[in-house]
């Protein structure tokens, strides 16, 4: 009997062929996303005043720039990188994860600007000034914002990025996917549709071969896109 990843991602096979109504231009006057923007703007300052983790360069990467507030979309990266978000303010950017991010996005055909990007742990670990894997602890103190997150963008889809993401999403509501065995698959997760896919981190080709990831992000974009018109890469003119 298939399980509840296949059946969602059948409902979603049979959506896509019908006609959807693209709501994008009436967002800005939707009180739903009057009170998103508000909700959010709460939320950020919350983050401002968070030093919980000690061992944390306190960057607090959380802002407008995350992207649209709300969104269908939601992708959860690991943590802020030190040659990327914590420089910018802005998660997967300029750095060698921020570009591949930009690349897979760009197969997908989803259109940057209309979704939200963030991270499990909204500040940048370091040890010895190097990158660091977040420790569970830290994990943890912020799933409370990242909980609050989901809340305020409502996405239809949230997509983790790689496995402490994917883990950290646990702590929101608790799940027993990994992402060696669900990568790719559309599963049911709280209220919401759930896709793991690996980190875009250059050492993800290691454990899975760069086509793969490709076509995984190929499927996402076309089932998204077919429910969201909206967010659809514009085409050049």
């Amino acid at each position: 009997m298939p399980g509840p990843g296949s059946e969602v991602a059948s409902a979603l096979d049979d959506i896509s062929i019908l006609p959807v109504e693209d709501n994008s231009l009436k967002a800005s006057n939707n009180p739903g996303t009057q009170s998103a923007v508000r909700g959010f703007e709460v939320l950020v300052r919350d983050v401002l005043r968070c030093t919980t983790c000690s061992e944390m360069n306190h960057v607090h990467v959380l802002s407008d720039r995350n992207g649209a507030v709300p969104s269908p979309i939601m992708f959860i990266g690991e943590a802020v990188g030190r040659l990327g978000g914590a420089k910018t303010g802005v998660p997967m950017s300029i750095d060698a994860t921020g570009k591949r991010f930009n690349l897979l996005l760009a197969e997908a055909g989803i259109e940057r600007q209309a979704v939200f990007i963030s991270n499990a742990v909204l500040c940048n670990p370091l040890k010895d000034g190097n990158n660091r894997r977040p420790r569970r602890s830290e994990i943890v103190a912020c799933s409370t914002f990242l909980a609050r997150q989901i809340e305020v963008i409502s996405p239809a889809f949230v997509v983790p990025l790689g496995e402490v993401a994917l883990a950290a999403l646990s702590e929101v509501s608790n799940h027993k996917f990994t992402l060696r065995e669900h990568v790719g698959h559309f599963l049911d997760w709280n209220g919401r549709t759930l896709v793991p896919l690996y980190h875009p981190g250059p050492r993800a080709v290691l454990h899975r071969p760069h086509p793969m990831q490709v076509a995984d992000w190929q499927r996402l974009g076309k089932a998204v896109v077919a429910l969201h018109p909206h967010i659809a890469t514009k085409p050049n003119c």
